[in-house]
């Protein structure tokens, strides 16, 4: 038989799964409501302030199971790289195909807007997030600039990375399909790097 505290435990994750299923259907925050989710779940509104303050701290803890979710879609699509320069680009590949075929939980990530303060946990998991991918453009570029130059050099690419996302997924992207897309901003990405490292070294030479 389950422990009280196995259910409760079990019923909060289960929350935030449907919670997620649902911004994702529904292609973002709209019609997302407490009784909503807790209607599909078969429980009452109520209950989900046992383990939440509010709907706003209760979207921040989707988040970071939607971030979480981001990793395991990206492990799983790139799979094991022996080269970095196989590596980076598959991983790209990864986070344009997650955008596509998970549009509601970008626009949940990138484009709602939520109110304030941003949690400390979420703000963390973010920068962490971010590190991760600064680091792999460190290693794309087989450290032929300084960490701190490779991390100024990732945070414009992640910038134009997710910016041609936002413009795709609203649908700014006229007469683009999907894979001529992909293939572009993939293509773009790995000579933006490259031109910046470049840039770099002529710079400091």
């Amino acid at each position: 038989m389950e422990k009280p505290a196995d259910q409760s435990r079990n019923l909060k994750q289960k929350l935030i799964e449907i919670c997620c299923q649902m911004i994702d259907e529904n292609k973002g925050l709209n019609n997302i409501s407490l009784r909503s989710i807790a209607r599909k779940a078969g429980c009452a509104h109520t209950n989900i302030y046992n383990f939440f303050g509010d709907f706003n701290s209760f979207l921040y803890a989707a988040m970071i199971h939607t971030m979480e979710n981001i990793i395991l879609f990206t492990q799983k699509q790139v799979g094991t790289r022996a080269r970095n320069f196989e590596h980076f680009p598959a991983f790209i590949d990864a986070q344009i195909d997650f955008a596509h075929q998970h549009e509601g939980l970008f626009r949940f990530i990138w484009l709602e807007k939520i109110e304030e303060p941003i949690p400390l946990r979420v703000t963390q998991f973010s920068e962490e997030l971010k590190k991760r991918f600064a680091e792999l453009v460190y290693n794309s570029m087989q450290e032929k600039v300084p960490r701190n130059a490779a991390y100024e050099i990732s945070y414009i690419l992640h910038s134009y990375l997710h910016g041609e996302l936002c413009k795709f997924i609203t649908r700014r992207t006229i007469g683009m399909t999907f894979d001529k897309f992909k293939v572009e901003l993939n293509g773009n990405i790995q000579k933006m790097m490259f031109l910046l490292m470049e840039s770099y070294e002529k710079f400091i030479g």
